[in-house]
């Protein structure tokens, strides 16, 4: 700048910057420069280089805001000094330098502001430091309060896993075992340390662990529950069946994180099943159809086809059968069903029961919805068709099972059913007769496990005070009988209760 002129040479760099063309500024003076400069800057920018020409400060230095040609300001900070003076000192041209500093501002400013605020919430806080302390630690009590409380929940929900008599197991979606409660280390002798975070594939206690990782994807795919069959072999190498019902393990974001398999030991009663005689038919009086199905299927384990002929939802009553290939369902209706058989009449029924044990070498038929049948049937058309059954089940040697709810028919009826009908072995009580001191000891087994509670020889011997040898005898006799049987838990020999122990309970006769 040309200090007696007013003159202005400026640069290039800076007009570009500002959105202007070096034609905007040809011939100009200091005016053009500070007509755009900021009306709140404009004093100090003015009285910066009055300082340095009269010699107050060394260098001319100034931050300012200067309009852009599209009407916004940018920042700039100039430097500069004389450069030439006359021969009395007096300052002729001044030269300087400026810099784009708008985003050191821009950030100077948002700074400024946070720290305005920053000391307003400081100033705030202080004003109530006492209180805040009091409240501060109140909240410590009570996330502390709280941490215990989750602590004590996962303890608790341990302790509900640990105590359940149901097999309890979970995997992850890596095939891994992230749960295996105390009644599962009972049955198995593995530790939970033992298996724990371990793969199903290299834990010798599952003998066919592709089913398992089968299933694990199924109940995570379609989110059905369903019944498998876990074939297990113990650490004294004893084999062992555990019916399971899978559930999926959800995480917050409704994605599968793993399924939990919770089920009991049916190896007993698989046992006690091959007591069946084959070419017999069998009555079953039972409010329900569960406990029928479930001995169906425990059959079908053994090598047996099954085929249950049976009135209600089609979907339910897959839902009660393990995911195994060798059970039919017939339906008992009248309309038409996709993907399953639907029969309505008794010369059906016996057609279907005659083609299916010809065809099946080893078969076994569960014959249900009897209720359904005499609504549409007298109870002598009935009868005369399940003569005709029984010729078949024993010309072919099948097994059948005929499940009747005593309520739906009066008792000369169920009379006559049991004299054309064998009882099943582990419903059988009517003609037991015990002693009363036998009786305790199974009421004594059946309330301890309820209550999860191990029955051992040395439990019994101390609550009723009887020596080794009479505990040994007596226990002898209830299994013999089939009210109670022996399962081995590592070292120890556990007294369980069987299903005829506990009908036995309700119909008792003693002397």
């Amino acid at each position: 700048m040309d200090v007696k002129t007013g003159k202005v040479i400026f640069n290039e760099n800076k007009v570009k910057m500002l959105g202007y063309s070096m034609k905007d500024f040809i011939d100009v003076d200091y005016t053009a420069f500070t007509e755009i400069v900021h009306s709140d800057d404009y004093e100090k920018t003015m009285q910066a280089m009055r300082d340095h020409l009269e010699g107050k400060k060394e260098l001319y230095e100034v931050d300012y805001r200067i309009k852009t040609k599209k009407g916004s300001y940018k920042w700039f900070h100039d430097r500069g000094s004389v450069i030439e003076r006359n021969q009395k000192g007096e300052p002729l041209t001044v030269k300087g330098v400026v810099f784009d500093i708008t985003d050191l501002k821009e950030n100077e400013i948002l700074l400024k502001d946070l720290n305005k605020n920053l000391e307003k919430v400081i100033s705030e806080r202080t004003n109530d430091l006492k209180n805040s302390n009091i409240q501060l630690k109140e909240e410590i009590i009570e996330r502390k309060k709280a941490e215990e409380y989750s602590n004590r929940t996962k303890q608790n929900l341990r302790n509900i896993i640990d105590s359940s008599a149901e097999f309890i197991v979970s995997f992850d979606m890596n095939n891994r075992v992230s749960i295996w409660n105390k009644t599962a280390e009972n049955i198995t002798g593995y530790k939970q340390i033992e298996v724990i975070n371990r793969s199903v594939g290299k834990i010798e206690v599952f003998d066919k662990p592709e089913i398992i990782i089968e299933n694990i994807m199924d109940v995570c795919r379609t989110n059905k529950q369903s019944f498998i069959d876990i074939f297990i072999k113990t650490k004294e190498y004893d084999k062992r069946i555990i019916r399971v019902m899978g559930t999926k393990i959800k995480s917050s974001d409704n994605e599968c994180v793993g399924v939990l398999f919770m089920g009991k030991d049916i190896t007993e009663e698989i046992d006690l099943h091959k007591k069946l005689i084959g070419g017999n038919s069998y009555l079953i009086k039972d409010n329900n159809n569960k406990s029928s199905i479930d001995l169906l299927v425990d059959l079908t384990i053994d090598d047996f086809k099954g085929l249950i002929i049976t009135r209600g939802n089609p979907d339910h009553i897959k839902r009660q059968i393990p995911v195994i290939k060798n059970i039919k369902i017939i339906i008992l209706t009248r309309e038409v069903l996709k993907e399953i058989t639907g029969i309505s009449n008794l010369e059906e029924i016996k057609n279907e029961i005659e083609e299916f044990t010809k065809s099946n070498k080893k078969s076994v038929i569960l014959l249900d919805g009897i209720h359904y049948l005499l609504s549409r049937f007298s109870f002598n058309e009935f009868v005369k068709n399940l003569y005709d059954l029984n010729d078949i089940i024993a010309k072919n040697k099948a097994l059948m099972f005929v499940r009747i709810d005593p309520s739906t028919i009066d008792g000369n009826q169920i009379a006559l059913l049991e004299n054309e009908l064998l009882v099943l072995p582990s419903q059988k009580t009517d003609d037991l007769i015990i002693e009363d001191d036998l009786f305790d000891i199974i009421k004594y087994i059946y309330e301890q496990n309820k209550l999860n509670a191990v029955v051992s020889f040395k439990k019994v011997m101390n609550q009723f005070k009887i020596a080794y040898v009479t505990a040994a005898s007596r226990l002898d006799s209830l299994e013999k009988t089939g009210l109670v049987y022996f399962k081995k838990q590592g070292k120890l020999k556990a007294i369980y209760i069987t299903e005829k122990g506990k009908n036995l309970l309700h119909k008792r006769k003693s002397v």
